[in-house]
């Protein structure tokens, strides 16, 4: 009997989280480090803290009004429910894909339909793409030496190349829709003849899938259109939602007692989260420590950069992902996470 992905998942997280953790304190603690940390200002943790739960709070208010544009709703509770399980599926899943069909698969229990949620999260994330793709372009032209560190400019290359590729897809999805259903219809077809749709056949899936395609295309289209209000809310809500997110830092670093360039620490952060949105890696895993640790060269001392990173860590992602771990497990049940994420039947 073979592993889950869910498990495998979850795994794997743990271990490049934990190794490149332990790599980048190992490589960057020191005595002035320990003293750094005896002089900390406890409260910042708390700042720190505050600042994620209105993260969370703007995130689950932009969320609400995409809902409403399609005609849903959802209160505060299932809103930071579906908060923490993306930031848990994203942690299990490569390129953080998980995230999303989480959050689907949640609103589909509560009886939103699939193509909804599909344009919904789609959506929210093309808003965070955007606001946090600005960033390069202004870092670029303020900071051009953190353009000389191979392993940044490389990233950067990697985002560009990857997000055209996404946009030119999301572009064919709605202004050539026939295109998708061909395909769509050409996958179906040869997952028929490999033994799949047994049960209920491939017209039925074809049906299913392309009412959903429908869904999807007629939600985005009206956000765009007719709920131009609501968008621009959700976008304002965004803003402040990566806003609040970013402030996380300045909090530990002043409670680090260290000197620093509000604006440099926050364009730092907007590059590199959108960096990670494309990581190969579970949550971005291990880029995302060691990652951070480099970055952080360039707005306080070296021997900080490892705490600073794994702080970062903790407040950003560890605790929103624990929390997603425990809705997810509470909402679908062990045995239901282990077949949604089973890329095919056990032998």
């Amino acid at each position: 009997m073979r592993g889950t992905s869910f498990k495998r998942g979850i795994l794997i997280f743990l271990l490049i989280t934990l190794v490149a953790a332990f790599l980048v304190l190992f490589f960057t603690f020191s005595k002035e480090t320990l003293g750094a940390l005896m002089r900390m200002r406890r409260a910042s943790l708390m700042i720190a803290f505050l600042c994620i739960f209105a993260s969370w709070t703007f995130e689950f208010l932009r969320f609400r009004e995409l809902l409403r544009s399609a005609g849903w709703d959802i209160n505060f509770r299932e809103g930071l429910a579906l908060v923490w399980v993306n930031y848990f599926g994203c942690a299990v899943t490569p390129l953080q894909s998980g995230g999303g069909p989480f959050q689907i698969y949640v609103l589909y229990r509560k009886g939103v339909p699939i193509g909804v949620g599909f344009a919904v999260t789609l959506i929210r994330t093309l808003i965070t793409l955007i606001i946090l793709s600005f960033a390069g372009p202004i870092i670029v032209f303020t900071h051009p030496e953190l353009m000389e560190n191979a392993l940044l400019r490389g990233m950067m290359i990697y985002v560009t190349t990857f997000l055209v590729g996404v946009s030119i897809l999301i572009f064919i999805s709605l202004k050539r829709i026939d295109l998708i259903r061909k395909i769509v219809a050409w996958v179906v077809l040869f997952l028929h003849r490999l033994g799949l749709f047994k049960r209920r056949g491939p017209l039925y899936v074809l049906r299913r899938i392309n009412k959903e395609i429908d869904l999807y295309n007629d939600n985005f289209r009206v956000l765009v259109g007719r709920e131009r209000k609501r968008l621009a809310l959700a976008i304002l809500y965004s803003f402040f939602q990566i806003l609040a997110h970013f402030f996380a830092l300045p909090s530990i670093m002043w409670g680090l007692r260290l000197s620093f360039n509000l604006g440099m620490v926050l364009m730092i952060q907007a590059v590199f989260l959108f960096i990670l949105y494309f990581v190969p890696t579970p949550g971005g895993s291990g880029v995302a420590e060691g990652g951070a640790a480099i970055l952080f060269t360039y707005i306080m001392p070296a021997h900080i950069t490892g705490v600073a990173a794994v702080l970062w860590r903790f407040f950003t992602d560890y605790i929103p992902i624990v929390l997603g771990g425990i809705v997810a497990i509470k909402v679908f049940g062990l045995r239901t996470l282990e077949e949604v994420m089973k890329p095919e039947e056990e032998t």
